[in-house]
């Protein structure tokens, strides 16, 4: 499957030295992979749960911040025995 295609382009007509050639190369895993990225764009976002906003064409994780205000105006209501909120590193979780 990880297989490559190297092949010379002509730069000029009549060439007749190595600097006239440009180098082109084609990876099968690579346009594989670019398939499947492709198929799966069409589908990812019925997928994925809505409040996923990171990572996913049309959506951005900024919209968490939203979310996080009002989760954090709710916590000002005091509850029968408490409430809690946990931060999370979110560069700890992904590889960045």
């Amino acid at each position: 499957m990880n297989a490559n295609v190297i092949s010379l382009i002509l730069k000029i007509h009549g060439a007749t030295s190595i600097k006239h050639f440009k180098l082109w190369r084609i990876s099968s895993l690579k346009s594989f992979q670019k398939i499947l990225a492709d198929m799966l764009a069409s589908i990812i976002v019925r997928i994925v749960s809505p409040s996923q906003n990171g990572f996913i064409k049309g959506r951005n994780i900024k919209y968490c911040i939203s979310i996080t205000s009002g989760a954090i105006n709710m916590l000002s209501k005091k509850i029968s025995d408490g409430n809690v909120a946990f931060k999370i590193d979110i560069s700890k979780a992904f590889d960045t």
